[in-house]
């Protein structure tokens, strides 16, 4: 009797466990679907974006904070790059503001940052419910941990909202010194022309001016089409075979 009673108390305890585990995997799944989809609503619907298009007035505006302008761009970068704001916007700001080489290190840092924060929040919140409802994601997350390293790199090269790639890094079973160390070797490639695009502004030449914006943008239209094409090379094996 008192075997039994002891075992219909664990059984009872259990299906408690279960039971409160099951509540607060809710509450956290409802937590990321409204936080997810508010924030990214408000990023598109702010003028934020059109704002960061201003470089001068930003230039002005950061050498306001004189030595401490380092660190509020970084901290601003690192804000606006998690919830969404694309980081492409922000590496001219950090060129015009602080040159090429200041401007690649602290951009450099906003990204990774910005990067891991929404990666933890993905998935803090919302890898369980992701894989549950779809199971089949799971073997590309198995994939993108078998080339960690190598995926992330190659994702920052694509075109297309950086949070995404994030949240579905996030999600996926990618480590974690994988996603920081391909962020900040895959951040380079498209950063550098960026970066340059910003440095233009104190060229005295209009000439040199146009022709580095014209050299940024055909080099970042050949990256994004050379990436593009073999990450769909290198994706697509897999997939038929499984």
């Amino acid at each position: 009797m008192t075997d039994c009673c002891e075992s219909t108390n664990a059984g009872s305890r259990t299906e408690a466990d279960l039971a409160a585990e099951a509540v607060t995997i809710n509450r956290r799944e409802w937590w990321w679907l409204v936080v997810t989809t508010g924030g990214l609503l408000a990023v598109f619907l702010s003028p934020i974006g059109e704002h960061l298009t201003h470089l001068s007035e930003i230039r002005t505006e950061l050498a306001a904070f004189g030595a401490w302008a380092p660190a509020v761009f970084i901290a601003v970068m690192t804000g606006l790059t998690a919830v969404g704001i694309p980081r492409m916007l922000m590496y001219p700001i950090a060129g015009a503001a602080f040159g090429f080489g200041w401007g690649l290190m602290w951009s450099l840092m906003a990204t990774v940052s910005g990067g891991y924060l929404t990666y933890m929040y993905a998935r803090w919140a919302g890898r369980g419910m992701i894989i549950r409802k779809w199971p089949k994601l799971e073997g590309m997350s198995r994939r993108l941990r078998d080339h960690g390293f190598l995926s992330v790199a190659i994702m920052r090269q694509l075109p297309g909202p950086g949070v995404l790639y994030n949240l579905l890094l996030g999600i996926s079973a990618v480590r974690r010194r994988s996603f920081i160390g391909g962020t900040a070797l895959g951040a380079l490639p498209s950063a550098i022309p960026a970066l340059l695009i910003g440095t233009s502004l104190s060229l005295s030449s209009s000439a040199w001016r146009i022709g580095t914006l014209i050299g940024a943008l055909v080099w970042l239209a050949v990256l994004w089409t050379v990436c593009g094409y073999l990450f769909r090379r290198w994706w697509r094996p897999t997939n038929s075979a499984s």
